[in-house]
This record gives structure tokens, C-alpha cells and sequence, in this order.
């Protein structure tokens, strides 16, 4: 069971890799989580803090998540089958193997830093309203921004395929979060186009898409188009900084993310 984290779950508070691989008790004691807002993970309850649970993914990493935020059922769940912290504490022991670096510790992101208070969501009502949680912008290591627009019939053609596999590859990664910025004619259209398709990504409010850095820096002169940004805004896909069809930079951006 090697699923990970889909798209909200994205937003876990913090992220404290490991090396290690999941023992065969941790992978019997695997189950789905469910979020508030419906998206799901499998992993392992290890630690339980106040209001905060660590959970194991079968790859080894750790994750803590507000206890508040689950489903009730899995808030049930937890009263009823609190876990000992046995597993936890050896995984935070002295000495314990970590990933390159914690994002508890990492200076924050220029391109985070950008996007703070300018993202919408869908509301699955061809309407959007106002992120509130940025914590996936936050702790990402990428950024995909995603240019397209619902008048372009190429677009219509690739969002479809893109809804796909960025659920995929959220089920495996947490450490990337794609944003659109649409071409639309007008809000509205922009709202019908993200509930249609059913994006599970956030995007830059309408009226900001022209005063976001880098966003529009990097905005191409067709759609759709795909660019990918490390946390200083670097671009890192396509290869080279040049321009490439969408379906491209989307392999591409899938071998850097298995690759990390």
C-alpha cells in the first residue's frame, strides 16, 4: 500500500522524512485517512501529541497532521485506538536517518512567499473561494504553474489528462502543488472552467494573475503550457528554460519527482 498523500492532504503541517523502510507490523497496521475535505492517505498512526498525530507512510516517512482536521470517523478511530508513540520515538531518536533537509528548518519560499493571499480553490459549484490553508504552497519543493484557458480547445483536451495524473502523483508525492492561471475571458468563466473539469488544484485569483510574481513573468504566449519552479523560482521543467508542449513537461516533471 504505497499510496500517499492526495491533494489537500498535501497541506500536512510537516513533513520529517526517513530512510527507513516500514516494518511488517507498521504495513499491518496501514489504513485510509480521510481529511475534512474528503482527500485520503494510507499510512500508520505511530504518535499521538495534544490535538497533533504523526503517521508512517510504507515508505518510511513521517507526517504530522492536526488530529482536527480528519473525518469523524477517523477522529472516533484515534479516541478509541490510541497508538503507544513506541514506533515514533525510535523514529525520532538521536541518530535517527533524516531526508536532505526538514522542512521545519528550511528558509521559506520566494515562490510561496508570492502566492501568499492570491489563490482561490473551486467550490465544485462553478464557483471559487478564498484558499485558506497554504501550508502545501509552503512545504512544496516544486511548483507547476499551469497556463491554459476554457476557449482553448487544446486546453479542454489536456486538463482531463493532467486532473489524472496530478492525482497520481500526489498519491506518491507531497512535495510539489501545481497552480492555474487562467486565460479566461472573464471570473466567471474561470470558475465554470476549474468546477467543469473538476481541478483539484488551487489558482491565482482572476484579478492577480497579471501581479503575481512569477507567474507572470513566466507567462508564455501559448496555451496550454506548463512550467515547473523550484522554491527560489528557478525554472527546472522544461530542461533548459525553453518552452515545450505541455504533455512533455509533464514527463519531465514526473521523472524529477520520482528522481527526488
Amino acid at each position: 500500500m504505497k499510496n500517499g498523500i492526495k491533494a489537500l492532504l498535501a497541506s500536512l503541517a510537516l513533513m520529517l522524512p526517513t530512510t527507513s523502510p516500514a516494518t511488517a507490523d507498521e504495513d499491518s497496521a496501514l489504513r485510509t485517512w480521510t481529511n475534512e475535505d474528503g482527500r485520503q492517505m494510507d499510512a500508520a498512526l505511530i504518535e499521538l501529541r495534544g490535538d497533533v498525530a504523526t503517521f508512517r507512510r510504507n515508505d518510511g516517512r513521517t507526517y504530522e497532521y492536526p488530529v482536527n482536521r480528519l473525518s469523524d470517523e477517523d477522529r472516533r478511530y484515534i479516541s478509541e485506538n490510541p497508538p503507544s508513540g513506541e514506533e515514533s520515538e525510535a523514529s525520532n531518536a538521536p541518530g535517527s536517518p533524516e531526508g536532505p533537509e526538514s522542512r521545519r528548518d528550511r528558509s521559506p519560499s520566494e515562490v510561496a512567499e508570492a502566492l501568499e493571499g492570491t489563490l482561490v480553490t473551486s467550490t465544485g459549484a462553478r464557483r471559487t473561494s478564498r484558499l485558506r490553508d497554504y501550508e502545501s504552497i509552503e512545504n512544496a519543493d516544486y511548483y507547476a504553474f499551469y497556463y491554459s484557458a476554457s476557449w482553448c480547445g487544446p486546453c479542454r483536451q489536456f486538463t482531463p489528462v493532467l486532473v489524472r495524473k496530478y492525482n497520481e502523483l500526489k498519491r506518491n508525492h507531497d512535495n510539489f502543488e501545481l497552480i492555474f492561471v487562467s486565460s479566461d475571458r472573464n471570473r466567471n468563466d474561470m470558475a465554470e472552467y476549474m468546477s467543469d473539469y473538476s481541478m483539484p488544484w488551487p489558482a491565482i485569483d482572476y484579478n492577480r494573475r497579471g501581479r503575481v510574481e512569477p507567474a507572470a513573468q513566466n507567462r508564455p504566449r501559448a496555451i496550454p503550457t506548463l512550467i515547473v519552479l523550484d522554491r527560489d523560482g528557478n525554472v527546472v521543467a522544461p530542461s533548459g528554460g525553453s518552452r515545450a508542449p505541455a504533455r512533455q513537461v509533464l514527463n519531465e516533471f514526473e521523472s524529477l519527482l520520482n528522481d527526488s
